[in-house]
């Protein structure tokens, strides 16, 4: 009989776990116990003495850096120092929005103060009235998994002409579980944001913030961080990307998610794809949705 227990538990297992749903595994991600540090405790006298060079075979620099520090920053700072070098004209070049993207003809977003740009008696960079201090896009948009797992998303981004801003989204999930029962939670995140990058067709932005989990009164927090960009490359065509990295309490989080609009107007219709893993458990799929300009 105990024999007998053991093999039904252990056949059933596989399907019982298949029956958790996607949402959640989330859940078990976010609430695992973190692993501990003691079985190196040990070790760290041992390990910290041995590993520090000697004054005669050390690689420091003249104020004590490591060349491998050195290049270490390099490397790590690329992503923000190459593109900034590249493509933007400079932290006092002044910019300025125009009300949505390809609204005016020397333009394709950001309307930028440039000192060579010729004036030919138009009003000057200040004086414009087709152009804001801020720009305010908010979107819509429904995507799913094919697989039971639904997404609806709300997000909304202020950006100003000090480069800084605010974005925040929220994605409501609910899963259709082979029980025929449902189940759901939100997901979000408030993030600060620095337009790193910025002249007439792309910009990039970087930021930092807080991501939550809200479910049903067993809310989690953690940190979010971002890097992505927009690009207009040719009228009515807008090309976005994103990468975010942080944690939701126990659980590390990243997501990447890109795609392709079409403008017009104030008005634009998109899709793309979405990939938001939490703790190894993955939530993507193809996207579409609806964004307003302002």
């Amino acid at each position: 009989m105990a024999r007998s227990l053991v093999l039904f538990l252990v056949l059933v297992k596989p399907f019982a776990a298949a029956a958790q749903g996607k949402l959640d595994a989330v859940r078990d991600a976010v609430d695992k116990p973190r692993s501990s540090d003691d079985s190196r405790t040990d070790t760290t006298d041992d390990s910290s003495s041995s590993c520090v060079p000697s004054g005669d075979g050390s690689a420091s620099g003249p104020d004590g850096s490591s060349g491998l520090d050195n290049v270490f920053l390099l490397v790590a700072g690329a992503p923000w120092v190459a593109p900034h070098e590249l493509l933007d004209p400079g932290l006092r070049v002044d910019g300025r929005f125009i009300h949505y993207p390809y609204a005016a003809p020397d333009t394709a977003h950001v309307l930028l103060n440039r000192k060579d740009t010729p004036n030919d008696g138009v009003p000057g960079f200040f004086d414009r009235a087709d152009v804001n201090w801020y720009s305010v896009r908010g979107a819509v948009e429904v995507g799913s998994d094919f697989d039971g797992l639904t997404r609806v998303g709300l997000h909304l981004f202020l950006d100003t002409d000090c480069r800084f801003g605010l974005k925040t989204d929220w994605d409501y999930f609910w899963e259709r579980l082979p029980c025929g029962c449902r189940d759901d939670m939100w997901i979000g995140d408030l993030t600060a944001t620095f337009r790193f990058v910025q002249n007439e067709h792309i910009v990039m932005h970087t930021g930092a913030g807080a991501r939550f989990l809200l479910d049903h009164g067993r809310d989690r927090g953690g940190v979010n961080f971002l890097y992505g960009f927009d690009a207009f490359p040719v009228q009515p065509l807008h090309l976005f990307g994103s990468f975010e990295a942080g944690t939701l309490s126990a659980a590390t989080v990243w997501r990447a998610r890109g795609g392709v609009g079409v403008n017009w107007k104030y008005a634009e219709l998109y899709g793309g794809y979405d990939c938001l893993n939490i703790g190894g458990v993955a939530l993507q799929g193809p996207f579409v949705g609806l964004r307003l300009w302002y």
